[in-house]
């Protein structure tokens, strides 16, 4: 799992040798969901959070088999 910072409140997610679709979803830190989205195989994903408060992020992707956890920082 990759995740490319383009500015304050946009990233890229890229997840190298995806070979099937994946679960999206971006939580603050009280649990909220604030993005949910599908991710098809080896396909760059855009996200912007602008809007939202700055802070840490939890970035869940999911699929059948797999689950990948990473925490971003949005200024």
């Amino acid at each position: 799992l990759v995740i490319k910072y383009l500015g304050e409140d946009e990233f890229e997610i890229s997840a190298l040798n995806l070979n099937r679709l994946a679960n999206i979803e971006i939580h603050n830190t009280i649990g909220q969901k604030v993005y949910s989205s599908m991710m098809n195989p080896d396909e760059k994903h855009l996200v912007n959070l602008s809007g939202h408060a700055s802070g840490y992020y939890l970035v869940h992707i999911s699929g059948d088999d797999f689950s990948f956890i990473k925490k971003i920082i949005l200024e």
